[in-house]
């Protein structure tokens, strides 16, 4: 079992940081160089930086010319917005944006400073972040109205790349925008996938949330797809998450995402998530304010070649991990090889650098072969800090020199098990080794979220299928087994999102802890979501394992906490039911439930799976009305942004079925992310009964108990409130009924 020894939470990390809750936190980013982490943040006046090690206790940082805390002080330097930091050929670059008035450049040749100008406004909006890839390009993601945009910045980082038309070169992506303003973007590249988070709807608002996209290149409006919402926290003391960047942990082989939070103050403080990786997909592992497992670092670190053992005329980690292996190390020299899977001084491999080059080389009985090369387009200056850092697999390894990464399960001929060492002559900075790599960790981490990708398996269990795929197959091989963590004891509903693969029906049987259910599952032809039981679960660590008789294949799966149980109901919409709970300004008359313009929402307190609701609604007058000016019912909700302000009817999730006096309305609604199932214009009497019924995966419309439209569920929610809901509409509702089927 699983065990962890303790944890941190939201107010433990903020406590650490000076200043946290009087001036705030606002766009943290934070930078990994020479083995210590870096955090930037918007300030009132200059920038300011805190470091940290370990992430969870911070110092302010003192260059020794400004003042303590302070990485650059300028008149000009009044609300610097979102500084983001890179290190490049020897340097260190912030980009932020002075008042939300354009981008300046700063310039330092320490990463604490002082940083001086090397630009006026170069402008291109707010939120600028870079990205260097593989091909020395280098990019400034930023901020606009229409999607997060990209430019090419020229190598002395004092202006953009302009095309032949002397225009700045840039484009904007179709799909990584947030309605009508999309900001703080940020790109990971991850085993040759750009991984784009972007932050969208407004600061101030309770919905203020962080999205992701997932392209394969970076200069092409096509190229990101979006993929999911991964920050979004509704509750009335965690909310308006936003604003993210992401960085490599200290166990050198996940990643985590910080981000800030609003305080009901107006002050943001800043959190730390782990992410989780399947394949394309990616999701925050916990997202919440009081309970974060404690960050785990590197198994074995030091600054100083003593510290390793002496053999054949080097200095040597002795590397005890045969199944995988990453190791990081900061260095000045150059030509000076790093030695990795070193067996002896006739089998091993090693990294060279020099000025312009990046070699590794495999030597197999004594001969020495380059495996691969790369040769960057400009000269790195001598004796300036580089890093290396290197993942080992089996025949495999991933490459990444100053962040940049050169080579993705590149091959190589032998084992790569084996010693980790350097020179007599190696100038160390820093070295630190880990026992994970290529993205195992995920797998070990506790599940501290409601859905688990199927590929994050413990490492411990019975099954031969890669990790940190899309999907695994199960089988009488395939035992998948996960170790989650749930903060209160009871029952829970156990979904999961099968990929039909193989032929149905089939059976799932299901461990959880040691009780044991069998389930038989029917798909379509296509790939659904389907509740296979319910379990009990303790408070802490729980292990939940699949296996079958038959065959079957999954991505995921989710658990939601059963809370009580939920009735059938008719309800006349009166003050004082028990079963409803209201947003909004709801008056109620003789003629129903009226909403009179703005938005509201009322919602059922209990859960449903399987039912049928319907509502009797009349709406009111002829305005000029807007396309997201409705009124009508909702089921399978279970967000509601009430303080949004600035997304009016997509402020939810759920399936809508509405009106208004143009047009009859069915939504699949998911904030920004809203669909149009149906719609048509309206006729006939403006007094209509609206119903819904859904069986598992089938959802039915019906007007006036005549079936107007037919959907299927396929990855969305399967359970959830039903409520009648308006934007800037006149209604009445009347007769509000769920009877479970």
């Amino acid at each position: 079992m699983r065990v962890i020894e303790s944890f941190f939470s939201k107010k433990q990390l903020n406590d650490n940081i000076k200043g946290s809750y009087t001036e705030g936190l606002a766009d943290p980013f934070v930078y990994r160089f020479d083995g210590d982490y870096y955090l930037f943040f918007t300030a009132n006046k200059g920038l300011k930086a805190f470091k940290t090690h370990d992430l969870v206790h911070f110092e302010e940082v003192d260059n020794g010319v400004n003042n303590v805390g302070y990485v650059a002080e300028d008149e000009k330097l009044v609300a610097a917005y979102a500084p983001e930091c890179i290190h490049f050929n020897g340097y260190f670059y912030i980009i932020t944006s002075i008042g939300g008035n354009g981008h300046y450049i700063l310039k330092s040749s320490s990463i604490i400073g002082p940083y001086v100008f090397i630009t006026d406004n170069i402008h291109e909006s707010i939120d600028g972040s870079f990205f260097v890839d593989n091909d020395d390009e280098i990019y400034v993601t930023r901020a606009s109205e229409t999607g997060i945009a990209v430019n090419k910045l020229n190598s002395d980082f004092k202006s953009f790349k302009e095309n032949e038309r002397c225009e700045v070169d840039s484009v904007t992506y179709k799909e990584a925008r947030t309605f009508r303003w999309t900001e703080g973007p940020y790109i990971l590249k991850r085993k040759n996938l750009y991984f784009l988070t972007y932050t969208g709807t407004h600061f101030l608002s309770d919905a203020y949330r962080v999205n992701y996209a997932v392209g394969d290149s970076v200069f092409s409006p096509d190229s990101f797809k979006f993929k999911d919402t991964i920050l979004l926290s509704l509750t009335d003391d965690f909310y308006g998450l936003g604003h993210s960047a992401t960085f490599l942990a200290p166990n050198l082989d996940s990643y985590y995402l910080c981000y800030h939070d609003m305080n009901p103050n107006g002050v943001r403080t800043i959190n730390f998530s782990r992410l989780m990786f399947a394949g394309k997909n990616m999701l925050a592992n916990d997202v919440n304010n009081d309970l974060h497992p404690n960050i785990e670092l590197a198994d074995f670190e030091t600054r100083k070649l003593s510290e390793l053992s002496f053999k054949n005329e080097g200095y040597f980690y002795l590397n005890s991990f045969s199944k995988g292996y990453t190791f990081e190390v900061t260095y000045y020299n150059e030509n000076e090889p790093v030695y990795f899977g070193y067996k002896d001084e006739k089998n091993k491999f090693y990294a060279r650098t020099a000025a312009n080059l990046v070699e590794i080389h495999s030597v197999i009985d004594g001969v020495d072969e380059i495996i691969f090369e790369k040769k960057f387009k400009y000269d790195y200056l001598k004796n300036s800090l580089k890093t290396l850092r290197i993942q080992a697999k089996n025949e495999h390894i991933n490459l990444y020199f100053n962040n940049i990464e050169l080579a993705s399960n590149l091959w190589v001929k032998n084992s790569v098990s084996g010693d980790v060492g350097f020179t007599k002559n190696f100038d160390l900075s820093y070295f630190a080794i880990s026992k994970y790599s290529f993205g195992n960790s995920d797998n070990e981490e506790i599940k501290f979220i409601d859905k688990i990708f199927a590929s994050n398996f413990d490492l411990d269990s019975k099954i031969s299928q890669e990790f940190d795929q899309d999907f695994i197959v199960v089988n009488h091989e395939n035992k998948p087994k996960y170790f989650l963590y749930v903060r209160e004891e009871g029952e829970y509903h156990l979904d999961v999102n099968f990929v039909n693969k193989f032929e149905s029906p089939f059976t799932i049987n299901v461990r959880a802890n040691e009780n044991i259910f069998t389930s038989k599952i029917e798909l379509d032809d296509s790939d659904e979501t389907h509740h296979v039981n319910d379990v009990y679960l303790k408070k802490g660590i729980n292990e939940i394992e699949f296996s079958t008789d038959t065959e079957f294949c999954f991505n995921y799966f989710k658990f939601s906490k059963i809370w009580g149980f939920c009735s059938d109901f008719e309800e006349k919409l009166t003050e004082n039911s028990e079963k409803l709970h209201h947003f909004g300004r709801p008056v109620f008359t003789n003629g129903g439930l009226y909403f009179d313009n703005d938005r509201n929402f009322t919602r059922s307190k209990d859960v449903y799976f399987d039912f049928t609701a319907s509502v009797e609604m009349t709406v009111r007058g002829n305005p000029d009305f807007f396309s997201g000016d409705v009124a009508g019912l909702v089921v399978l909700n279970n967000k509601y942004g009430k303080k949004n302000a600035f997304e009016q009817t997509y402020s939810l999730d759920g399936l809508f079925f509405g009106y208004n006096a143009k047009s009859i309305n069915i939504i699949d609604v998911d904030f920004d992310k809203t669909k149009v199932l149906k719609e048509e214009e309206f006729s006939g009497s403006n007094h209509k009964k609206l119903s819904v019924k859904k069986v598992k995966n089938k959802v039915e419309f019906y007007i006036d108990d005549q079936l107007y439209y037919t959907h299927k569920i396929k990855d969305g929610n399967i359970r959830g409130h039903v409520g009648v809901y308006n934007v800037h509409t006149s209604v009445y509702f009347k007769n509000l009924s769920i009877r479970r089927n």
